[in-house]
């Protein structure tokens, strides 16, 4: 069975459809060139004749791998006027093809005739259709159907996986879009874009910048970053646009907290309303009354008057020890200025200003009387 290499699913279409039933022919075509595949031929097709669709439904390459470009109902370019009623296979060469090419398009073509119903007399090379002026295929046809002739076309009638058709439900568009294509499609496509972010004019041209806003889309989405939109592609942009354009949550009305239904501090704020109401800062009332200036100024001038307050004790208590007991070292002569009266006994580790110490000096008598 020969290697089947399925590139429908990017190929650009814009030829439209026809039914199974229509289709009377097949024909047998060469490329004219030594080697070449879909991509090659297309930027013939389409930067010089200006086609939006390729010319084959296949295309057997010189080592016989097949590229399956169209489904049969699809209609291409491979005969001009003949196109409705004809499948277009392409061999790769140019009157010259290899054993492995002749099997394949034996293959492929009985396989063909089967599933479409069309006789060996209406196997035709490009050339035998009405009205065709060319070299091709490059073969003698009545050789090649000699060939088919001689093939037990019936037994290929059994579906071949790899060929059967695409699932066009897929695809958001209808079909692949790519670099230079155009149509209602690609209209359909840059709108979409547009409502997704990526700002694109809606001309129905793919250009460059269709094709940008693609791969960007790609990269965004952890997509293959081709700038190709394929079924994979298609079917995330309608997955994000579902995202878009569905329902906003009900957010449930909300009461609001006001001073009437709330007289407690919220959790958060507990710990530290209820140490401003032990510290005097304030009252412990109302915790959700908005806080005046000049509520805030009163609350400035306790918080002041509470630090000047600690700052004295830390000063009384550890700058002047006002509040310790006599040191074991000075009990004795402390006891003795206490007898003596030459002080209160009180705070004896404050610090001894020179107004005292002139008292205790004079209490002594050891300050001279003053003389006229």
């Amino acid at each position: 069975m020969a290697k089947i290499k399925d590139i429908r699913y990017r190929t650009p279409r814009t030829n439209g459809t026809r039914s199974l039933s229509a289709i009377k022919y097949i024909a047998r075509h060469h490329s004219a060139t030594t080697s070449g595949d879909f991509n090659s031929f297309w930027r013939t097709w389409n930067e010089r004749n200006g086609w939006g669709t390729g010319g084959y439904h296949e295309i057997i390459l010189r080592d016989g791998t097949v590229e399956l470009c169209y489904d049969p109902h699809e209609i291409t370019n491979g005969v001009a006027g003949h196109n409705t009623p004809t499948y277009h296979i392409c061999v790769v060469g140019n009157g010259s093809f290899t054993r492995e090419q002749e099997r394949v398009f034996d293959e492929r073509c009985r396989y063909n005739m089967a599933r479409l119903n069309v006789p060996i007399s209406r196997v035709l090379g490009h050339k035998e259709f009405k009205g065709a002026s060319t070299a091709c295929p490059g073969i003698n046809m009545d050789m090649v159907r000699s060939q088919l002739s001689g093939l037990d076309v019936a037994h290929a009638s059994t579906p071949n996986p790899h060929t059967d058709e695409l699932d066009y439900k897929k695809y958001r568009y209808g079909q692949t879009l790519m670099k230079w294509m155009g149509g209602a499609a690609v209209k359909r496509y840059q709108q979409d874009m547009n409502a997704l972010g990526y700002k694109l004019t809606v001309d129905g041209s793919f250009g460059p910048a269709s094709e940008d806003a693609a791969a960007r889309f790609q990269a965004d989405h952890g997509l293959i970053r081709d700038g190709i939109v394929g079924v994979s592609t298609q079917e995330r942009i309608t997955d994000e646009l579902a995202k878009l354009n569905a329902p906003k949550p009900i957010k449930k009305e909300e009461k609001p907290v006001t001073v009437e239904t709330r007289k407690e501090p919220l959790e958060t704020h507990r710990a530290a309303w209820e140490w401003a109401e032990a510290e005097g800062l304030l009252n412990g009332e109302r915790p959700a009354d908005n806080l005046s200036r000049e509520q805030y100024a009163t609350v400035l001038k306790r918080q002041d008057e509470r630090f000047e307050k600690m700052v004295r004790e830390i000063i009384a208590k550890v700058v002047f020890g006002a509040d310790r007991v006599v040191s074991a070292s000075h009990r004795e002569s402390w006891e003795k200025m206490i007898e003596a009266g030459m002080t209160n006994g009180e705070r004896p580790g404050a610090a001894l200003v020179r107004e005292q110490l002139a008292s205790i000096l004079d209490r002594a008598g050891l300050i001279p009387e003053k003389t006229e």
